[in-house]
């Protein structure tokens, strides 16, 4: 989407704050939404055993957060590879200033 918006729109959209702390709250969101369906998936198979479920709550928490986290550190990673190659990793390609 970013590459496609006109005047750059959705760029400017994603680096407004608001905007960028409604993404952070929605993805701790959905962090705590994989916790409460591995609690209940655990509770579901092991009926009595709390900590098992808590413990695969916890888990399936970390998993998700480490695959955003992971997914964070790619892109940073393949940006620093690429800028020591010379290949300059543009999400938005501008026009140069007209004088």
């Amino acid at each position: 989407m970013i590459n496609y918006s006109p005047y750059d729109l959705v760029y400017k959209l994603c680096k407004f704050a608001p905007v960028r702390l409604l993404a952070r709250i929605l993805d701790q969101v959905h962090v705590a939404h994989h916790v409460h369906h591995g609690v209940n998936y655990a509770l579901k198979h092991y009926t009595g055993a709390y900590v098992i479920a808590v413990l695969v709550g916890i888990a399936k928490g970390i998993f998700i957060f480490c695959v955003n986290i992971q997914c964070v550190v790619a892109t940073v990673t393949a940006e620093k590879v690429w800028s020591n190659l010379g290949i300059k990793m543009s999400y938005i390609q501008r026009e140069p200033p007209k004088n």
